[in-house]
């Protein structure tokens, strides 16, 4: 069957063409086809279906090193790092790194440990994934400035870094949006008292991310600021 295990033709076999089309596709995967790899909150590891039915491995959602188990089965292959935290790609004892951003082209051999890196590249650039709302007049008790259903994993920064929230009329006192991953507070928008500058600030404890179906909601505060009014905001992820 070789290495990617594609069909073969069989002597005498009827519908040959149906086998040498199957064969083909397989063979297509494995060049061309690329599988996200989701390491949010824990290593992973390839099925030798998985190793052989792609070419690039994009490992995502993870802000801390996690390692990238491959089959024991001879072949090129990719791996993107799309996450912050370094992604160690294993075969049996050898390890090589591939650095948070970076990508790496590799070869296994078929054996135990035979794992090596062909070629490297630079920082992956992350394409930018916003989601933003805007409320006319003064926020009431509790209500919900944004309820959004991602249609594809976006992940959040520590921090929110990059978001945007601003008010055309200042709070008199603190006022703290909630910002909640299903309904679980993840972050905070804050417009401090005066707001100075118009402006809020966030937080948000550890990268966050978000798997397509999962919902975003911003929830206004419990007791309404008396004159923190037209409110605008965005939150800014990557994909």
């Amino acid at each position: 069957m070789g290495n990617l295990n594609l069909p073969q033709i069989a002597a005498a076999q009827a519908q040959k063409h149906q086998t040498s089309n199957d064969a083909d596709d397989k063979l297509d995967l494995a060049l061309t086809a690329q599988l996200t790899v989701d390491m949010t909150s824990a290593d992973a590891t390839l099925t030798a279906t998985q190793f052989r039915e792609a070419f690039a491995f994009v490992c995502s959602g993870h802000g801390v090193a996690r390692i990238l188990t491959v089959a024991q089965v001879s072949r090129p292959f990719g791996v993107v790092n799309s996450g912050t935290g370094a992604v160690t790609v294993r075969r049996g004892t050898t390890n090589i790194a591939v650095a948070a951003g970076e990508s790496a082209v590799f070869q296994t051999d078929g054996t135990a440990d035979g794992l090596r890196r062909l070629a490297s590249a630079g920082a992956v650039t992350a394409d930018p994934y916003d989601v933003g709302a805007s409320l006319v007049g003064i926020p009431g008790a509790s209500a919900v400035l944004m309820r959004y259903p991602f249609p594809r994993q976006v992940i959040f920064p520590a921090g929110l870094t990059g978001s945007r929230g601003v008010c055309a009329t200042p709070a008199t006192a603190t006022a703290t949006f909630l910002i909640k991953k299903n309904g679980s507070n993840v972050g905070t928008m804050v417009f401090a008292t005066g707001s100075p500058n118009n402006v809020a600030s966030f937080t948000m404890g550890s990268q966050t991310t978000f798997a397509a179906g999962d919902i975003l909601t911003v929830v206004a505060p419990a007791s309404p600021d008396a004159t923190l009014a037209d409110i605008g905001f965005g939150l800014a992820g990557t994909r």
